[in-house]
């Protein structure tokens, strides 16, 4: 049988190159345009081919480096593709690349249907008051994929602009344009730990915000509204939950940014929610909205994912988020009730669009969700009942802190429930061939009560399992005056 190990042998090699970007931008509204300039620096550079993306409506004004050659690829319909293979003679492992571009960014946003929630754009600078700057990696500075990277950025924009990235803010100035008596504001951000990308918002906001314990909390809108206290008070619970479930907040703010179209975005220190969905809190603040948008901080934006070796990100912030809030708040009857939603979304999932919860990459429609965000959470939710609530947490407080700033995959969060499940556990179960065939399976389990029997007060329970899982089962067992829940684990 393949196991975790094996797999985890292959996929959790560290890249040994990472890069360092400085970045200086100019963003202009009104011709939704920018000037852009990106000094890239390599480090550990291991001689091989390496690629970078920038859309093709970016005029590229200067490329230069004095050990990498280039050549630029335009096969692509959105991006140029500009390939730098080492010079003959050069030595340096640390290569640097210098960069300058110019143009318009203005790629209307996707349209969405009913099975497709969000919304996307490869970049938008929009001239409008009511909409505003949407800049994903590759459309203000050649991106690069596989490759964690610290960035600092400085970003010009007119001075009625709030301009949102990742990172800490380190510096924020104005500067006086005497020939137009114009005025704009220069903002710097600088990543804290190395990230894998970059997106920059901004547009005309109202500002909204509150402190505690160092952290800053921030809603922008682009009209003034008057459930800003009602979503500041809800990210500081979120704050004092998940401090206390998976330990230190990674980063110095959060912010809530009001978007012109459709998403629901979680980037490093801010999520990107659409406008009419923060029109309505009894709707974002729900399990699994704003909530899961905020747990992101930890699983996917500090510690970071390898799509291609399975995202278990999303399944455990799901998990945390949309099902485990309802426990930390005492919420017992919703969290029941999701579990037993997901589970009629899972059993509804046609054969078709079924695949293993391993293979699952990222959201492209509903039925994905269910495999990566739904099934994906329940891997939690047994791994959970099996090993413990306190050793369940205490190991993801320990790979929050351990894998800050870098990849982990299934096998190392895996890894980390092993190291701090009770020994009494483990030295009677394998927990990486329990959860083997919840990942690798596209087959559900189910488990039917077959017969009960009462001898004497002693209890014989058959039942009937569909699968070959290991499972912590739940019975309840109910009394004249009172009922408790016990949990057996069954194999085979």
């Amino acid at each position: 049988m393949n196991n975790l190990l094996s797999l985890g042998d292959k996929q959790t090699q560290e890249h040994t190159s990472y890069l360092d970007y400085i970045i200086n931008l100019q963003i202009i509204p009104q011709s939704s345009s920018l000037l852009g300039q990106s000094e890239v620096t390599f480090h550990h550079y291991t001689g091989k081919e390496v690629q970078f993306k920038l859309l093709k409506s970016l005029q590229i004004i200067t490329i230069k480096s004095e050990d990498l050659d280039y050549t630029i690829d335009e096969s692509d319909p959105d991006y140029n593709t500009i390939k730098f293979n080492k010079k003959a003679q050069s030595q340096n492992s640390e290569p640097i690349i210098y960069f300058s571009y110019a143009g318009k960014v203005m790629n209307l946003p996707k349209e969405t249907n009913l099975n497709q929630k969000h919304s996307n754009s490869l970049g938008i600078i929009s001239p409008k008051n009511d909409e505003g700057v949407y800049l994903p990696a590759g459309s203000f500075y050649p991106s690069i994929e596989n490759s964690l990277n610290i960035f600092d950025v400085t970003i010009e924009s007119p001075k009625d602009y709030i301009m949102i990235t990742s990172g800490n803010v380190t510096k924020i100035s104005f500067i006086n344009n005497d020939k137009d008596s114009t005025s704009y504001k220069q903002i710097e951000y600088k990543t804290k730990f190395p990230d894998d990308e970059l997106t920059i918002v901004g547009g005309k906001y109202v500002e909204y915000v509150k402190q505690k314990n160092d952290v800053t909390f921030a809603l922008y809108t682009y009209d003034s509204t008057k459930y800003a206290d009602t979503y500041l008070n809800a990210v500081l619970e979120y704050y004092n939950i998940y401090t206390n479930l998976f330990g230190d907040y990674p980063f110095n703010r959060f912010s809530i940014v009001d978007n012109f179209f459709a998403t629901g975005f979680g980037m490093p220190a801010y999520t990107l929610l659409s406008g009419k969905l923060l029109a309505m809190p009894w709707v974002t603040l729900s399990p699994g909205s704003l909530a899961h948008e905020f747990v992101h901080n930890w699983w996917g934006n500090s510690v970071y994912v390898d799509y291609n070796g399975g995202n278990w990100c999303e399944a455990l912030t799901t998990f945390s988020a949309n099902y485990y809030y309802n426990v930390a708040t005492n919420k017992l009857n919703d969290a029941l009730d999701w579990r037993k939603k997901a589970l009629m979304s899972i059993d509804a999932l046609a054969p078709s669009k079924n695949y293993p919860v391993i293979d699952f990459k990222y959201q492209e429609n509903m039925d994905d969700a269910v495999i990566g965000y739904q099934k994906g959470a329940f891997i939690f939710y047994e791994i959970m009942k099996l090993i413990g609530k306190d050793a369940f947490f205490t190991a993801l407080k320990d790979f929050a802190q351990k894998y800050c700033g870098k990849r982990a995959y299934w096998k190392d969060i895996i890894n980390e429930f092993i190291e701090f499940a009770p020994k009494d556990f483990t030295e009677k179960y394998n927990l990486e061939n329990i959860v083997h065939p919840y990942l690798y399976s596209k087959d559900d389990e189910s488990i039917k009560l077959k017969e009960v029997k009462n001898n004497n007060n002693d209890l014989e329970i058959t039942i009937e399992k569909s699968q070959d899982y290991t499972t912590s089962l739940p019975i309840k067992f109910i009394g004249d005056n009172q009922s408790k829940i016990e949990y057996f684990i069954v194999s085979g």
